[in-house]
């Protein structure tokens, strides 16, 4: 603002070039300009920051005279004093009625400053940055205290506010951080933020009438000088009990913010309203008695209570502010208006020793994080008007066990009960529709869950860390499992994936340790990377048909798993997909992928039997499992480059010799079994003739009858095979299914969940 005018007091001069200087006239080195038949106090020259006029102790005198002509001196002009360096006083007559805008800022020197009984505003800024000023008597005729009037004042240590004041600007006495002592005047309605911010040094606050600061509206907490002092007095006595005169209606905002020495407040029943934070941080406030008058408290009004015990919020109060009573650790008792229509956000955050409360029927929504961090609280009661619960409402709320949502609740919002370490048993209503993200985070004794089919929205991460559940009932609306949705649930053992989720997130069921199976439904067209990492007792797995891509870690570390299937629709299978599947015995891939990471396989060792299915030339790159394996390839494919794997025996049911390369193979001293039609052609063609051994019994991988297909025949022949005393001369190799070395139901099972692949 100051630069501002001067800059247009610098454009006007330049415009102006006539003019010689700003002031109109001198007298006994006093400048002045008229202001019709008044004189103002003015500066010489053009340009303030620039002179040095004024020095040592300035008498102003209540009448000049110029040109014969006597004028009444009124007031001390803008910028009239700045940057005087030597001034170390005034003296102001009381025919002054204003002081403008900087009119002393950076008098550097200025030490004692009287400002006269007819003064009725003091501008903006009009003493900031005087360092030495320690001397300060504001009259009892000043109405206003501009903004930054004396801000960074060091030296000033006591204050005292007229009477007659009724407003102080924002950041007045900004970084006064000398000051010890504020007496504040009564009629003091408003006092703009952060007018004390920074005074450090605050010990006490005087007053002489408790009702003109009860109805003091302060525009936020820094405002008020109790903020830093703590300390109220009245007639200098500290105060203790405070009780409200009854001819006010209202309580004003941030009135007895801090006060620390407030023990017990009385409220008359006149008082209809209660500003925002009028009693935040009254650390030692033990009783509070709201009278049946009050309709509204504001935000943060008991916010930092930590002494107050119990409240009862009568019901004639509608409203309940955010924040009311945030972080009163020692509040055990509430009783809420059967007149509230929501519990607001943070509303009682924090209250560490409530351990119960009764939500009233009139309650329609409960507000973020409005009961978080009450670690004791035990029961709540919610009424049956409730319809949405907000994000983190209940969270880290440990000592909940049971909790039964009413029917017409739709909401449940994202981290609404994390951290709600002692809940077992949790009962989601049947009209609930959305779940938001990590609502049940690290519920750790949670042992079910059923979420019904109303919810369309799941969000992720919603049981993350519930190292308890055993079972999971999930939607059958839900579009997706979102990432995390599971994670580190190392209890959970078994969940059914709904025909309605197309994607599967990242880390999904990452940790589930006790999971011993999944069958992913056909609906599924994306799986996450590590969606099942760590599934360590996990022995199945059955894949969608519509999976394009295995991602990055997608089974790392299921150690457990014995045999893997990749559909035909799969075209990429990731880095380190199936690291670390030590059990890991049987592979089907499908001439499909294209893209096969180096890795996709590491540490898998155990590796006996591997497939490729499907037509065509297989593509996909290096397998890359450098110890002797079995490798079985169907009939329709044409070639297998690139493959880089050491064979014990290859059963290659193709009539004619897949083309090969290099790295087809890595080693030739295992033994290969081919149609025996086509003995010749194999013996003949690159690569497959420097086989050492090249036999003429293989089918189709499947194909146990050798009949050129592999159908529900195969599988009977395998039944009679098992109960006719191996009698029925089949293709041993193509019915051992899972290369276990033995012929038992399970390759019975192998082979239909192939012809069901196929069929697909």
């Amino acid at each position: 603002m100051r630069t501002s005018i001067k800059t247009a007091l610098l454009s006007l001069t330049i415009l102006l070039p006539a003019l010689a200087s700003a002031h109109d006239f001198e007298v006994d080195g006093i400048y002045y300009n008229l202001n019709g038949n008044e004189a103002t106090v003015t500066y010489q020259g053009l340009n303030p920051t620039q002179n040095d006029e004024y020095s040592g102790q300035v008498v102003i005198p209540e009448t000049v005279t110029h040109d014969g002509v006597t004028y009444p001196v009124t007031a001390i002009g803008l910028y009239a004093f700045e940057h005087s360096a030597n001034l170390t006083g005034v003296e102001m007559p009381n025919s002054i009625t204003s002081i403008g805008n900087y009119a002393f800022s950076y008098c550097s020197r200025l030490e004692s400053i009287h400002i006269g009984n007819s003064v009725t505003s003091i501008g903006s800024g009009a003493f900031s940055y005087c360092d030495a000023l320690s001397d300060l008597t504001i009259g009892n005729a000043v109405h206003t205290i501009g903004t930054w009037a004396f801000n960074s004042c060091s030296c000033l240590t006591t204050l005292t506010i007229p009477n007659s004041v009724i407003s102080i600007g924002e950041s007045a006495f900004n970084r006064c951080n000398g000051l010890t002592s504020v007496t504040m005047g009564n009629a003091v309605t408003t006092v703009g933020k952060d007018a004390f911010v920074g005074c450090s040094a605050l010990q006490r606050v005087n007053v002489d009438n408790l009702a003109g600061w009860s109805k003091t509206n302060y525009e936020n907490e820094k405002a008020n000088p109790l903020y830093y002092a703590h300390h109220l007095y009245l007639n200098g006595t500290e105060v203790q009990n405070v009780t409200i005169p009854g001819y006010f209606n209202a309580i004003g905002s941030y009135a007895f913010v801090g006060a620390t020495n407030l023990t017990s407040v009385t409220i008359p029943n006149s008082v209809t309203t209660i500003g925002n934070g009028a009693f935040n941080s009254c650390s030692n406030l033990t009783s509070v008695t709201i009278p049946n008058s009050v309709t509204a408290i504001g935000k943060s009004v008991f916010s930092g209570c930590s002494s107050l015990m119990s409240v009862v919020i009568p019901n004639s109060v509608v409203t309940l502010g955010s924040a009311a009573f945030a972080d009163c650790s020692n509040l055990a008792s509430v009783t809420l208006s059967n007149a509230l229509t929501a519990i607001n956000d943070m509303t009682f955050c924090r209250c560490r020793a409530l351990t119960g409360v009764t939500i009233p029927n009139t309650v329609t929504s409960i507000g973020s994080n409005a009961f978080a961090g009450c670690s004791n609280l035990a029961d709540v009661t919610f009424g049956n008007s409730v319809t949405s619960i907000g994000s983190a409402a209940f969270s880290s709320c440990k000592s909940l066990t049971s909790v039964t949502l009413p029917e017409g609740v739709t909401s449940i919002g994202s981290n609404a009960f994390q951290y709600c370490s002692g809940i077992t048993s949790f009962l989601i209503p049947s009209t609930v529709k959305t779940i938001g993200s990590n609502a049940f985070t690290d519920c750790k004794m949670l042992t079910s869950i059923k979420v019904p089919d109303s919810v369309t929205s799941l969000g992720n991460s919603a049981f993350n860390g519930c190292s308890s559940l055993t079972s999971a009932t999930l939607s059958n609306a839900i579009p997706t499992i979102g990432y995390s949705l599971f994670h580190g649930c190392s209890s959970l053992t078994s969940v059914i994936i709904p025909g309605s989720v197309t994607s599967i997130g990242s880390n999904a069921f990452n940790g589930c340790s006790a999971l011993t199976g999944m069958i992913i439904p056909n609906s599924v067209t994306t799986i996450g990377f590590s969606a099942f990492q760590n599934c360590s007792s996990m022995t199945s797995i059955t894949l969608s048909n519509a999976l394009t891509t295995i991602e990055e870690s997608t089974f790392d570390g299921c150690s457990s798993l014995e045999s893997v299937v990749i559909p035909n629709s799969v075209s990429t299978v990731g880095y380190h997909a199936f690291n670390n599947c030590y059990g890991l015995a049987s592979v089907t891939l499908p001439t499909s992928v294209t893209s096969l990471a180096y890795y996709a396989f590491e540490g898998c060792f155990h590796i006996s039997h591997i497939t490729l299915s499907g037509e065509g030339e297989w593509r996909g790159g290096t397998i890359m499992i450098q110890r002797p394996v079995e490798v079985y390839i169907n009939g329709q494919i044409t070639g297998v480059k690139g493959m880089y794997i050491k064979p014990s025996h290859v059963y290659c049911a193709a009539m004619t010799p897949p083309v090969c390369d290099d790295n087809s193979f890595t080693d030739y001293s295992g033994t290969l079994h081919v149609p025996a039609s086509s003995l010749a052609a194999y013996r003949a063609a690159d690569y497959w003739k420097n086989f050492a051994q090249i036999v003429g019994d293989a089918g189709e991988f499947g194909d146990v009858n050798m009949d050129g297909s592999v159908n529900i025949s195969d599988v009977i022949s395998i039944i009679n095979y098992l109960m006719s005393d191996n009698s029925t001369g089949i293709n041993i190799a193509n019915a051992d299914m899972n290369n276990d070395g033995d012929i038992t139901i399970t390759d019975v099972t192998g082979l239909i969940n192939m012809i069901l692949y196929a069929n697909n």
